[in-house]
C-alpha cells in the first residue's frame, strides 16, 4: 500500500470541517433483500436515509459538497429510472434539496467550488444545476 508521501500529498497541520446535510430523504417501501440476505422475518423493509456532506476548509476558505442526494423532483427523472423505482416498490420521499438546506443554514451556494460524487447512483447525484 502506498504511503501519503508516495501520492505527493503535502503535509498539513490544518483540518477541514465536515457537516452532514440532512434533506430528510428516506425511502418508503424499500425492501432489505437487495442489501441483506437472508431476509429476516419482521424486518423485510428498511429506512434508508440519504445524506450529503458539506466540507469546509477554515484557513483556505474553500468549500465542497460530497454527494447531492436525490433530486426533490425525482418524479421527473427519465422513464427508465422511474421504471426501476416502480419495479422496486420503493418510493423516495425527498422533503428538501441540498440547496434548500444550505440556504436555511446561511451557506451561499456561490462559495461552493465543486461537488464530489461518490458514485453515479440516483441517491447520490442530486441536482448539480441547483448549486
Amino acid at each position: 500500500m502506498a504511503s501519503p508521501l508516495d501520492l505527493h500529498i503535502p503535509s498539513s497541520t490544518s483540518t477541514v470541517n465536515v457537516s452532514i446535510i440532512d434533506t430528510g430523504t428516506t425511502f418508503k417501501g424499500l425492501r432489505t433483500t437487495p442489501f441483506i440476505e437472508p431476509e429476516i422475518p419482521g424486518h423485510e423493509y428498511m429506512a434508508a436515509p440519504c445524506f450529503s456532506f458539506l466540507i469546509q476548509h477554515p484557513t483556505q476558505n474553500r468549500t465542497l459538497v460530497f454527494d447531492l442526494g436525490i433530486k426533490k423532483d425525482w418524479n421527473n427523472w427519465p422513464k427508465p429510472l422511474l421504471d426501476g423505482i416502480s419495479a422496486s416498490g420503493a418510493i423516495p420521499i425527498v422533503p428538501k434539496d441540498v440547496r434548500e438546506v444550505l440556504d436555511e443554514h446561511g451557506i451561499d451556494a456561490k462559495t461552493i467550488e465543486g461537488v464530489v460524487w461518490s458514485h453515479s447512483h440516483l441517491d447520490h447525484v442530486g441536482d448539480v444545476f441547483d448549486l
